[in-house]
């Protein structure tokens, strides 16, 4: 049996504070269809174009906002939309709109 291989060269870029990343505790990170990278911290979502960050947190006040600013894990489903589940629920994120639509658990 022989096998070949080619080593595989990886690039990687270290982002922090000072380029915008709003907390460098990270808990999950994706690329989307569109080439976004989208990263869950523990004081919101961020999302970055390959040249800044965008960042998402929870308002009170506004019912489409992001339902917490503590993101565990994020998903791109098939359809392409963004889940993102929070330390207060699951929302799915529409692109057009740029807000979150929540579902979360109410207490009986």
């Amino acid at each position: 049996l022989t096998i070949y291989c080619q080593a595989q060269q990886l690039e990687f870029q270290h982002y922090s504070l000072e380029d915008g990343l709003s907390q460098t505790t990270v808990y999950d990170i994706i690329r989307d269809r569109q080439g976004f990278m989208w990263f869950a911290t523990e004081d919101g979502l961020n999302r970055f174009d390959g040249y800044e960050f965008k960042v998402f947190k929870h308002d009170p006040l506004d019912s489409t906002t992001i339902a917490g600013n503590i993101i565990l894990c994020l998903l791109e489903d098939a359809a392409g939309m963004v889940w993102i589940g929070t330390s207060k629920g699951l929302c799915q994120y529409n692109q057009q709109t740029e807000t979150f639509m929540r579902y979360t658990n109410s207490s009986a």
